[in-house]
C-alpha cells in the first residue's frame, strides 16, 4: 500500500536507511545507490538458494526466505514469495495454488518508493518492468543469474512442468532438488535490451516475460544456474 505514482514514475516516501554501493557483477552497469524506501513492498532476493536448488521448503519456506531478507533491511511487513503449486495425490499436502493470489492487492513499490504497479491485473498485464528489479539491499541483479523461479505462467497462474496438466509440479511444489524435476523461470531483465529485443531475442527461451520465459533444466542447483538461476525469488508485502 502507499502513497501515488504513476507505474515506473515517481512517488513514495521517506527513506528508511542508507544502503547502496556498486551494481553486481554483470549487471549491465545498473548500480544500488540511494536509501531504501519504507513503501518497499517488491523487491528479488539478494541472495540465491545454494546447493538446496529447488527446494525451498516448499511455499512456506520460500515465504520464509523473503520474510527473513525483508527484516535484514527494516521492512516490517508481511512478505510472499510470488510462486504457484499444484494439486496432486502423489504430492503430500499438495494444493492448487497461484502466485498471483499471493501477492496481495496492490499496490506496490520498489526499493526506492517508486510505483511497480497499482493491482494484480496491471501487474500481470504490463509486468514490473526490468527498471524496478532491485533486491532489497539496493542492488542490481547480476545478468548471468538473470532467471527468478516463479512456477507460473505468465498470468499468474500455476502450471505442471511439461504440457501435460498430468506432469509433476514444479521442482515437486518447491521440495526438489531433483535434476528429474524443473521450474518455469521468468527474466528480470525482460523489459530492457538486448532481453527485449523482438527480433534477437538473445535471452534464453522463449519471449521476453519477467514470470514465464522458460524451463530450468532442473531443480539441482547446478540444474537452475545452466540457464542463468541463482534460485532467486520475486517477493511481494501483502499488507
Amino acid at each position: 500500500g502507499g502513497g501515488a505514482g504513476a507505474s515506473g514514475g515517481s512517488g513514495g516516501s521517506g527513506a528508511m536507511r542508507g544502503a547502496g554501493g556498486a551494481g553486481s557483477p554483470g549487471g549491465g552497469g545498473r548500480a544500488g545507490s540511494g536509501t531504501l524506501s519504507s513503501m518497499t513492498s517488491f523487491f528479488v532476493t539478494s541472495v540465491g538458494i545454494g546447493a538446496r536448488g529447488g527446494n525451498y521448503g516448499g511455499l512456506a519456506g520460500a515465504d520464509a526466505r523473503c520474510q527473513a531478507r525483508a527484516a535484514a533491511v527494516g521492512l516490517r511487513k508481511t512478505w510472499h514469495a510470488y510462486l504457484s503449486t499444484i494439486q496432486r495425490t502423489d504430492v503430500s499436502g499438495s494444493a492448487t495454488v497461484h502466485a498471483k493470489d499471493r501477492v496481495g492487492s496492490g499496490p506496490w513499490y520498489d526499493v526506492h518508493g517508486l510505483m511497480v504497479a497499482p493491482d494484480v491485473a496491471t501487474l500481470h498485464a504490463m509486468g514490473p518492468i526490468s527498471d524496478h528489479m532491485w533486491t532489497e539491499t539496493l542492488q542490481a541483479v547480476p545478468y548471468e543469474e538473470h532467471d527468478i523461479v516463479t512456477g507460473s505462467s505468465d498470468a499468474g497462474e500455476a502450471i505442471a512442468m511439461g504440457d501435460n496438466p498430468a506432469d509433476p509440479p514444479q521442482c515437486r511444489n518447491w521440495t526438489s532438488s531433483d535434476d528429474a524435476d524443473n521450474a518455469e523461470v521468468g527474466h528480470w531483465d525482460w523489459s530492457q535490451p538486448p532481453c527485449a529485443d523482438p527480433i534477437v531475442r538473445p535471452c534464453t527461451g522463449g519471449p521476453p516475460s519477467w514470470n514465464a520465459s522458460h524451463e530450468s533444466e532442473g531443480c539441482s542447483e547446478a540444474g537452475l544456474r545452466v540457464h542463468g538461476s541463482s534460485g532467486r525469488l520475486y517477493c511481494f508485502a501483502i499488507d
